[in-house]
């Protein structure tokens, strides 16, 4: 496998990878690699629509369902 080496990350973008990959139960690493491959497979948003919705589907599962709460602190934000 072939290796990566990054250098000069802003300290705010290094630590926001460091908390999510805390969150996330992951790596550093592992994190690095799920958010480059997230960003690189949305790129291709162009596709057909169909193939988009394959792809949302898929992510159903792995998504937190919001809570009543969050559902209506956004309606709120959303009259002021």
């Amino acid at each position: 496998m072939t290796a990566l080496t990054l250098k000069n990350i802003p300290q705010p973008l290094y630590l926001a990878l460091k908390s999510a990959a805390q969150r996330e139960h992951r790596s550093l690493h592992a994190q690095a690699i799920y958010c480059l491959e997230r960003a690189l497979s949305a790129s291709d948003a162009v596709t057909p629509s169909g193939n988009r919705l394959d792809r949302l589907r898929a992510l159903r599962p792995v998504m937190d369902p919001l809570t009543e709460e969050e559902i209506q602190d956004a309606l709120n934000q959303g009259r002021l």
